[in-house]
């Protein structure tokens, strides 16, 4: 049987999954939104142990993209000035990413878009840029129910100008 925070952890992926399917379905273009909600939980997640605690999860542009249940009942919101959420939440601890601590060639360009350089692990697996795509669209969605979008390019620039073409 799960202990009390575990499923409070849960029910909190859940609403967070629903309310990302939701964007999406009313504008599945908008793949940022939900490329930073994973972002978000997966960064909120290392910090949901510690009981009664507000947090919120900080963009690298000082943009709060995410607030966890204690945060919430105080009125704390995803998309709030750090300055409205301290008023109405003076106890909130304000997260940062860290993105850095999961692969050493993982460049952020923000909170929801970051470049990887995967040529030598294409190399190595015999395998092409968009097989790694879709195997990292999967994985997402397996760990954490939400979508992702992926694009694979010869460098940075191209992939940007691509993927806000296409859109995949």
């Amino acid at each position: 049987m799960e202990s009390s925070s575990e499923l409070d952890r849960l029910l909190f992926f859940e609403q967070a999954r629903k309310i990302f399917e939701a964007t999406y379905a009313s504008n599945p273009l908008d793949a940022d939104n939900l490329t930073r909600g994973a972002g978000a939980l997966l960064e909120l997640s290392q910090f949901q142990s510690v009981p009664d605690s507000q947090k919120m999860i900080q963009d690298m542009d000082a943009f709060y993209v995410a607030a966890n249940y204690e945060a919430r009942k105080f009125g704390v919101r995803a998309a709030m000035t750090g300055f409205i959420a301290l008023k109405l939440c003076p106890d909130l601890i304000f997260v940062p990413t860290v993105f850095w601590n999961y692969d050493p060639n993982f460049m952020a360009a923000s909170l929801d878009e970051a470049y990887l350089d995967i040529t030598k692990v294409c190399e190595k697996r015999s395998i092409t840029g968009a097989e790694i795509a879709e195997e990292l669209r999967s994985r997402v969605y397996e760990e954490t129910g939400l979508t992702c979008s992926a694009g694979v390019a010869p460098n940075r620039l191209l992939a940007k100008v691509l993927f806000s073409v296409l859109g995949t």
